[in-house]
């Protein structure tokens, strides 16, 4: 009979199925949290401001992000350690950090590139965010919604269970271009009034491809944060704070 030595791991059966699973869960959670973040808020019988409005449905919809991942990973057996939210450390900001001064310049160049190649494609839109106007303490409001809250249920989502789903059963390369595509196509804004947001887009899905890369350079789902909150850091404050 034989058997495995202490410091031989037993071979994971993998299953074909799994990662399509993944995608369609991710796909569910996504469209489901969105909903349900909606009709909580449009059952709500108070009147409130906009700021206001807009930071709770903001918030009810990635606390049902982050709650539909935790019944997934209690079904399991698992935690959100699992997908890579370890021991924070000092490093992981310096690893996010390096990390976007390669993704800026990056950044430019492909969409410079795009824009030779397709001219006629519009990569100035402005992306619907949500908030038109906010000042003095609201700015806080608009900061947890546009850079805390997405950053962390994002990464928990994309590149915490997505991506580490998909590369155990296949290639981290696909892995990475599917957990990235879907990324962008959520940031294409479909079924919007203004036209699909290509910049969005090819953003997201190269920011998608650096978060990735951090990931498995780091082995934490924390740089990613770090990263995913610097970006969007910048953006809130060239549009709310330095303007």
């Amino acid at each position: 009979m034989a058997s495995v030595s202490p410091t031989q791991k037993p071979e994971v059966k993998k299953i074909w199925w799994a990662p399509f699973l993944a995608i369609a869960a991710t796909i569910l959670i996504f469209y489901s949290a969105n909903f349900f973040g909606r009709l909580l808020i449009s059952i709500y019988p108070v009147v409130i401001g906009d700021v206001v409005g807009q930071f709770l449905l903001v918030f009810f919809i990635e606390a049902f992000v982050v709650w539909l991942l935790w019944v997934i990973l209690k079904r399991s057996k698992r935690s959100f350690k699992s997908l890579g939210l370890n021991q924070p450390q000092y490093k992981h900001v310096l690893y996010a950090v390096g990390a976007f001064l390669i993704y800026l310049p990056l950044l430019i160049m492909v969409l410079t590139a795009v824009k030779s190649l397709i001219p006629t494609l519009d990569l100035e839109q402005e992306q619907q965010i949500g908030f038109e106007t906010a000042q003095g303490a609201s700015l806080i409001l608009v900061g947890l919604s546009l850079v805390l809250l997405p950053a962390v249920t994002e990464e928990l989502l994309m590149r915490g269970f997505l991506y580490q789903r998909l590369k155990n059963s296949w290639p981290k390369w696909l892995a990475a271009l599917i957990t990235s595509s879907l990324f962008a196509l959520a940031h294409l804004q479909f079924g919007s009034s203004t036209p699909l947001l290509w910049a969005a887009a090819i953003d997201t899905f190269l920011l998608s491809l650096v978060l990735i890369v951090l990931l498995e350079k780091s082995g934490s789902l924390w740089a990613c944060i770090w990263l995913h909150m610097i970006k969007n850091g910048l953006a809130f404050l060239t549009l709310f704070v330095l303007r």
